[in-house]
Formats: structure tokens, sequence, C-alpha cells
């Protein structure tokens, strides 16, 4: 069936122009969970503009809203639109308008550093940018022993403390910053005695001691043929002072007695426009995707958009409807008056001739998951009588393979079972899954987490994120990348009862433990997966009852 929205122009104090036809606001996502990444590894509402014009447009002056009584909420940063080009909005309320053209690393492997051996716990203000280090040694990165990238060969030590002074002329034209760290084990980074980055030890905000270990026994990446570590210093241009600023670095090993050390430090900055075009930074490094991201999200509930310049032009607007997660609206073809629902989005991309459909609701199930000490007859059903219900028990998404009986599932006692299931109607898209868990009378002394996803989401060798895959390298495994599968999760407590149960996203967590047959998983909260937080009191001696992030640990090294 063809959904086609018609959109009524609201009486607004602007006035409309022939660029109205240049620029349309051309795809919206009012809840992405697994579409579109940002440079955070988080899923914002997306927005998606057009340039459907024969001209560059300049988007100075340009405005976009989604409060009538605010219509200059966010302003777009001066760029360039090319004829027939896409431009990606993240609607985060994170409020991002750098558009970063050049990237100038200040400090490169091969700088002169001054350091001090770790031997005893040093002066409490020796990260700070005042302090007295005349004393301390020099050296060129990379530090360490024990390998082939140390051009300053340190003794054998259990930490070992750094300081590089460099000067900043201007302040304002710096837009980002980036540290990257080539490190073996641990270690800690500092700004003018801020800390800006840590890694595999410690709490943040408490400066390990000299003699503290860290947690696991890493390697080094670019002496493997890979680029170092990257961490976002946030709010650079509060950290830094005109004249001399200082990075400190505290560097720590697993343990003193092992038989090797890294530090190879790069400091970079971000510029939307310099007088010249600097020398590129090295080729090792890997820098953010800078997007753009509104000050407001997408109300999933239904909200207008308008864009306009600054002297009151209206360029286009779009009154977003009610949404369900993963589905997006869209113009076909772009720039067309004509909207329709799609169940595959395409950001960046032209939306093509394919008329998508309005997808059925999702199927419910009586009685939801449980925990129970006898057989359990489940229904599953549908809003509407005539839909056909598909359903799995292996934690695959249903097709049409699979087709339930009118008649109810009897789950027997010692069975545990996972459910999956949709809608399917003629003239539809199939509906949403809807997936539980079912533990029949089980004796269990401990709470019980049910992780529910696609199998090809865990074992796939191109996708799965729990095995080795295709490349025998271990830094290239699957389960060593940052990549987060869609999940459902069910929290039964030691009584049976069913204490959570929501959808969520899911990432191999640790480092080197990732290895392990058992790995550790990091389930994480999003509003596009339909809740910002975990809310519920997983830990009864603790007065907290949310949490953005879980943790599943395999017990790391220990």
């Amino acid at each position: 069936m063809k959904i086609i929205l018609s959109i009524t122009m609201a009486i607004l104090p602007f006035y409309s122009s022939a660029l109205a036809q240049d620029i349309w606001i051309n795809e919206v996502m009012p809840s992405n969970s697994i579409t579109l990444m940002d440079e955070d590894d988080e899923y914002p509402d997306w927005i998606e503009l057009y340039n459907q014009g024969p001209d560059i447009i300049n988007f100075s002056g340009y405005f976009i809203s989604d409060d009538y009584s605010n219509p200059y909420k966010w302003q777009f940063p001066a760029l360039n639109l090319e004829p027939s080009d896409f431009l990606i909005l993240f609607a985060s309320e994170k409020d991002r308008s750098a558009w970063i053209n050049y990237w100038v690393t200040i400090i490169d492997w091969g700088a002169n550093w001054l350091y001090l051996l770790g031997t005893e716990e040093p002066p409490g203000d020796w990260r700070d940018q005042g302090f007295n280090d005349t004393i301390w040694l020099t050296g060129i990165s990379g530090f360490g022993y024990g390998d082939d990238d140390d051009a300053t060969i340190l003794p054998q030590s259990m930490s070992v403390y750094f300081r590089k002074h460099f000067s900043v002329e201007s302040i304002s034209e710096i837009a980002s910053a980036v540290l990257h760290v080539d490190y073996d084990d641990a270690f800690v980074a500092y700004l003018n005695g801020v800390e800006i980055s840590r890694a595999n030890i410690g709490t943040p905000g408490i400066p390990p001691m000299y003699n503290q270990g860290a947690y696991e026994v890493l390697e080094p990446m670019i002496i493997n043929g890979y680029p170092p570590t990257m961490f976002t210093i946030e709010n650079i241009q509060e950290l830094l002072v005109l004249g001399d600023n200082v990075l400190a670095i505290q560097l720590h090993n697993h343990s003193w007695n092992l038989s090797d050390l890294t530090l190879i430090p790069f400091l970079s900055f971000g510029y939307s426009a310099l007088p010249e075009e600097p020398d590129p930074p090295p080729d090792i490094l890997e820098f953010p995707e800078y997007n753009l991201h509104t000050n407001f999200s997408i109300n999933a509930g239904g909200e207008e958009l308008w864009i306009h310049t600054d002297d009151g032009i209206l360029i286009d607007q779009f009154a977003v409807p009610a949404t369900s997660s993963e589905i997006s609206w869209g113009r076909v073809p772009d720039g067309s008056e004509n909207w329709y629902i799609f169940e595959v989005s395409t950001p960046g991309s032209t939306n093509g001739s394919d008329i998508p459909q309005e997808r059925c609701p999702p199927p419910v199930f009586n009685p939801p998951g449980i925990f129970s000490q006898s057989p359990v007859e489940i229904e599953i059903s549908c809003e509407n009588e005539s839909s056909i219900i598909w359903y799995t028990l292996d934690g695959g998404l249903p097709t049409e393979d699979e087709l339930v009986s009118p008649t109810p599932l009897t789950l027997v006692a010692g069975s545990m079972t996972i459910i999956r299931a949709v809608c399917f109607q003629d003239g539809f898209l199939p509906s949403l899954p809807t997936s539980d868990s079912y533990i029949i009378d089980y004796d269990n002394n401990l709470p019980v987490m049910s992780v529910i996803t696609d199998p090809d989401n865990l074992w796939d060798e191109e996708t799965g994120i729990y095995v080795q895959g295709s490349n025998s390298d271990f830094f290239g495994a699957n389960y060593m990348q940052d990549w987060e599968i869609p999940i459902h999760f069910d929290f039964f407590e030691v009584d049976g009862s069913h204490g959570l149960s929501q959808d969520a996203g899911a990432r191999i967590s640790g480092r080197y433990s990732r290895m392990f047959p058992q790995k550790s998983l990091r389930l994480v909260a999003r509003n596009a997966y339909g809740h910002d937080r975990f809310e519920y009191q997983f830990f009864p001696d603790l007065p907290i009852h949310a949490f953005k992030n879980l943790i599943l640990r395999n017990g790391g090294n220990d």
C-alpha cells in the first residue's frame, strides 16, 4: 500500500523564493538505532538535505528549527553543497557545527619530550602548566624498550612521566583536537593539568600512583601495522591558553618485570579555515569523521521542521509523522513533492523510484517472557486478525519460511526458549520483531540475563562480532572491531520475576581478553532502541536505578 504524505504549508513569518526549489528536506529518520552511526558511535535521528538546483548552494545564513517560536534554533556553517548532492544532519542535541577542512599535527612522532622515571610518586603539580621541569631528562618519541619502535630506550620501569611544551598563537580558529597514542600498556594524558584521556588503568579523574599496574597486557599498534588509538579532546578552546601549553602523559606497565614498554603520542588540531594550506598530518594517523549535529532531536511522535535564511526566506518544511524505529520518510523521486515511508532508508544517496509501504503493527505475546516453575502456553496475536505470524526459536529474524499455527505454543518443563515473531499482511511491510525469553522449571540461585540477537550478528564470518572472521590477523579479527549489533535482552531475578525487558545494542568489550572463547559484552542503551537508559536497580545494595551501559564481563586477564 502506498503512503503519500500531503504537506500543507503553515502560515509562517517567512516568505518563499525560487531558492525553495533548490534545497529540499529529502529524507528524515526520527528514530535511528542501527542505520547510520555518528562519530561518537551513536545513532541519533537524522535529516538528509538535497540540492536539486544547477548551482552550488552556500549555507551561510541558513537555519533549521523544530520550534515555531524559535525559527533561528540552529545555524548551518558556511559550507557548500554541490548540485545533485546530499548533506546529512544528525538531530542529536549535540550542537556541533564545526566543519573541519584541515588537520595540523603539532606534536608528531620524533618530537622532543621531557621525561621522569617513575621510581617514586612525582610532585602533585607535575602535570600542570607552571611546573618546574628543568631537571627532567630529554628524549625523542617513541619511548620504551623491548620493541623496534623505541627512539629513546628507557630502563625497565613500572611507570614513566612525560611533559611536552607547545605554543598556541590563536585559539579561536581551532575547531577541534585529537590525541593519538600508541601505548603499551596504559596511560593517562593531561592538557594544562586537566585529564583529557586514559586507557587501561584506574578511574577517570584520579591519577594512578607511580607503582599502579595496567589492567591488561597490551601490545603497541604502529609496529604491527595499525594506526595508534585516537582520543577526541572535548572543549579544546577552554583548555588551551595563548602562548605556552603543556601536554603531560603518565605511562604505566602491567607489571615491573615485563619485557616491553611503548609510548608514541601525537597531538593534532582541526581547522575549518587557515591562511594557507598546512602540511598534511602523518599517514599513520586516522582522524574522526566530523558531522553536523543540530541542538535538537526529532520527536518520533511527530513534529515539524523548517529551513529558512536569516532574512526570512522559507527554504523548505516537512511535518514529520509519528514514526517507529528504523523507518524513514523520503521524497520519491529526490526533490519531488511526494513523501513515502521507507523500510530501507537511503541516507546520503538517491531515494530511487521504488514506492515503499506501510509497516504492520508488531505481534503481542501472552504471557510475555517468564521464568516459570510449570509448563506455559503462549499465544501470539496480531492487531489485524487477517495477518500471518512468522516466528523463530533460534534467535533469528523471522521470515515466511516458518509460520505459527493459531493454537498456542506449549513450553514444557526443562526448556529454555527464545521466541521472535513478526506479523505479515499483503500490501504492508512485515512488522518489527517482538522478542522474549521463556525459562521453564530451572533451579537457579543467580539472576539471569538473556541476550537475543540474530545468529549472524554473532557467528557470521563477515559480520559476526563473536568470531575471528576471514582476517587471520588478531588485530583484524571481527571481535577486535568496534561493531554494534541490535539485541533484545531479558533480566530475571533469582525468584523468577521479570525485572526488565527491552531492546538495546551490544558490542564486544575489553581488549586482549577478546581472544578468549568467552568474551565480554557491553550492552548499550540508546533512544533509537526505544530507551536511553536501563532503568532498573540491578544491584540491590546500591541506590542506582538507571544505567547507560551494562558490561557482562568475562573476568578479563584475571
